[in-house]
């Protein structure tokens, strides 16, 4: 069996086992394992690899933490091996908006602002994304989400110099959207 979902195929070393994976999680309809002898070639390039704030510092984010953070990126060798991208996750926004429907961010939080931050990681060879729900809050309708602003925070997203977007449901799903329609309209609005 030859699997391609790539332009570019990899080599297979012969005798090696490895695993299968679709969309993330381990393939529950396929043989788990495949051999170098049954594929000719897997999967895509290797896919970005990071760290997101979520999982190692909550919502307590702020631009000296990032910045420890992305030192320290460098100093253990992560980014050296492909590590290169720094998820700003749910806790980045101060949670409201100014009169015009802007994001407002903490300027305790982030003295240099989000440009500033984007700026030094850039200048470190790091991409950074951030964070937002397609609803109006976060789960239990904390922080601020993107509803009824899709355009205008992917506007400000870029403008403030970041490389990618994670857009969360779950504050979305509690209000009852539609993931189809509200992930469909963020998608244009990029």
């Amino acid at each position: 069996t030859t699997t391609t979902v790539a332009t570019n195929p990899v080599t297979l070393t012969p005798g090696t086992q490895y695993e299968t994976w679709a969309w993330g999680w381990q393939s529950a309809n396929s043989n788990s394992t495949t051999t170098a002898a049954m594929t000719a070639s897997v999967l895509s390039a290797t896919p970005y690899m990071g760290f997101a704030t979520y999982y190692g510092f909550g919502a307590n984010i702020n631009e000296s933490n990032i910045k420890q953070l992305a030192g320290q990126m460098q100093q253990n060798g992560l980014q050296q091996n492909g590590y290169t991208l720094i998820w700003l996750d749910w806790g980045w926004t101060s949670g409201t908006r100014d009169s015009q429907g802007n994001l407002v961010t903490d300027q305790t939080n982030w003295p240099s602002g989000m440009n500033g931050l984007t700026s030094y990681l850039h200048s470190l060879g790091f991409k950074i994304g951030i964070y937002t729900d397609a609803g109006a809050s976060g789960c239990s309708n904390s922080g601020v989400g993107s509803l009824n602003h899709y355009q205008q925070d992917a506007n400000t997203f870029a403008t403030w110099g970041f490389d990618a977007v994670k857009v969360d449901f779950c504050g979305a799903g509690q209000a009852g959207l539609v993931p189809e329609v509200q992930l469909t309209q963020f998608a244009s609005a990029i």
